[in-house]
């Protein structure tokens, strides 16, 4: 319940509440969130069976290294240090906390907590469009980032995988998804739109064979591709800027680091290469100008931060516990059997698609939110490994 009404709070106040102040590097949600996975502990240890996630773990262990690394070499400011370290913070106090409490029915309580996010999301960022229209003088509903909270846009991506799995009436389903595309392209994020389009498309291949899925995936690849290439909204100076400093991080990852080492913590996310690439490429000073956020803007890709990081190849181990939900994915033909496992699937393919083109995962504004789906999936798949009995 603990970690519930954090997620609200940062649905409902954002960044007011996850970045307010209280002392010296003391944050409000973060000392919050803190606690609570301090106080889980007893019940982490009452937990008769635990809900160990190896690749996880490993993987932390892996970062706990490279932090000390970082720390013994002086790889970079502590300060620097220890905000990029962040990322897995999040994520072993998330698994921690989940972990304490986690059984059959709180897996159900889980479910419809995110379901809830999703519905009262939809509802608050209504009521945002509505106020910014009565009381904002250059209200435009689109081409503007007009959207409430980045946990709404989340939210939103959950209310569309979860009008596909649980409305049955199927006027009032697509009714429903039409509504929710049309909402996702007046947030101003054409990754919010993306993220809900995929799900859609994602929630198509679930009751279909092996072959069909295989031709969906190829045909959704080359529609993603298309809307990057083609789409204004894919090809502004933002867009233009996340592909640089994909590029140059990626290129030097695979390159300097041979796809298995990182940089560890604390050093800059953004290398002189890519600095004089912003300037020459896309004419942006933002790093010249602000030296300080090349320790802090990371590439605007979650999954690449892990990388950078730890090395890509270590940083893969976070799929590893995702095989379960995948074998379902591909084996199953009833997209209305198992209606909780495909909710799950639908919303952590569409937050993940959004968490490639954004900050999500290495603040605390909705990394929550997205370990609670991302857990709540591994489980459900343990719980219910429904791919073997499929006939």
């Amino acid at each position: 319940m603990g970690l519930f009404i954090l997620i609200e709070l940062l649905l409902i106040y954002a960044e007011t509440f996850s970045k307010f102040h209280i002392y010296g590097p003391f944050y409000l949600f973060d000392t919050l969130f803190f606690l609570l996975a301090l106080s889980s502990a007893f019940y982490f240890l009452r937990q008769k069976e635990k809900f160990y996630v190896w690749p996880v773990m490993i993987m932390l262990g892996i970062s706990i290294l490279y932090l000390g690394y970082s720390y013994l070499y002086h790889v970079g400011p502590v300060n620097y240090m220890i905000r990029q370290y962040a990322l897995f913070i999040y994520l072993g106090l998330s698994w921690f906390i989940f972990s304490s409490y986690i059984n059959d029915q709180f897996n159900d309580f889980n479910i419809r907590f995110i379901v809830l996010i999703g519905l009262v999301s939809v509802i608050i960022q209504m009521g945002y469009h509505g106020y910014l229209a009565i009381f904002s003088d250059h209200y435009l509903p689109f081409g503007e980032f007009n959207y409430f909270s980045k946990m709404g846009i989340l939210g939103i991506i959950v209310f569309g995988a979860w009008a596909l799995c649980f409305i049955k009436n199927t006027r009032i389903k697509w009714s429903l998804v039409a509504f929710y595309l049309f909402l996702s392209t007046t947030l101003g994020h054409s990754s919010a739109f993306l993220a809900c389009f995929v799900v859609v498309m994602t929630y198509l291949m679930l009751g279909t064979s092996r072959k069909v899925k295989i031709t969906a995936l190829t045909f959704l690849g080359l529609s993603l591709l298309l809307f990057i290439l083609f789409l204004p909204q894919f090809s502004d100076q933002n867009a233009e800027w996340r592909l640089v400093y994909w590029k140059s991080a990626l290129g030097e990852i695979l390159k300097s680091h041979f796809a298995l080492l990182g940089h560890g913590f604390g050093a800059p996310y953004a290398s002189q290469e890519v600095i004089d690439a912003f300037r020459e490429q896309i004419n942006s000073p933002w790093f010249e100008v602000r030296p300080e956020e090349a320790y802090v803007t990371p590439m605007h890709n979650s999954f690449i931060t892990f990388a950078f990081h730890i090395g890509l190849i270590p940083s893969l181990l976070l799929f590893i516990p995702l095989k379960k939900a995948i074998r379902y994915f591909i084996k199953v033909k009833h997209h209305t059997k198992f209606p909780k496992n495909d909710f799950l699937i639908l919303c952590f393919v569409g937050v993940s698609v959004f968490s490639a083109f954004n900050v999500v995962l290495e603040l605390p504004h909705s990394s929550s939110f997205y370990w609670l789906i991302y857990f709540s999936l591994i489980y459900q798949c343990r719980k219910q490994d429904v791919a073997q009995d499929e006939k």
